[in-house]
């Protein structure tokens, strides 16, 4: 159904943000499981399975795992490469002769303001 390539994207995302999905206890288990998984597919082995069986195990993860397959926002995850994002960008300020500049990773920070004028910045 997903690619072996996207499962071990979203494995890897979710592991990085176990320890906000889950109960302590859990995340500890989770994390042990999805680093030996993860080792073994950076060894070539073929466990987009048991990734998914892993992943499917405890309610945090698997609402998270099948929001991140489908492409959708997940807390403080971001879409996996590919995925459409409104691309941020780089920011200055539009008073003439202030050197301020600001960036913005995507859409869902809001745009940079200037520390020094208060006004907001403009897209470079």
């Amino acid at each position: 159904m997903w690619s072996p390539e996207l499962v071990l994207a979203t494995a890897r995302a979710i592991q990085a943000d176990v320890s906000r999905l889950l109960p302590a206890g859990e995340a500890r288990d989770a994390e042990r499981e999805l680093t030996a998984l993860l080792a073994r597919a950076d060894a070539g082995e073929e466990v987009v399975d048991e990734l998914l069986a892993c992943l499917r195990a405890r309610a945090g993860t698997r609402d998270a795992t099948f929001s991140l397959l489908r492409g959708e926002r997940v807390g403080s995850y971001r879409p996996l490469l590919g995925a459409p994002l409104g691309a941020g960008g780089r920011y200055a300020c539009p008073v003439s002769g202030c050197e301020e500049k600001g960036d913005r990773l995507d859409d869902s920070e809001p745009e940079p303001r200037c520390p020094d004028h208060s006004v907001r910045m403009q897209r470079l």
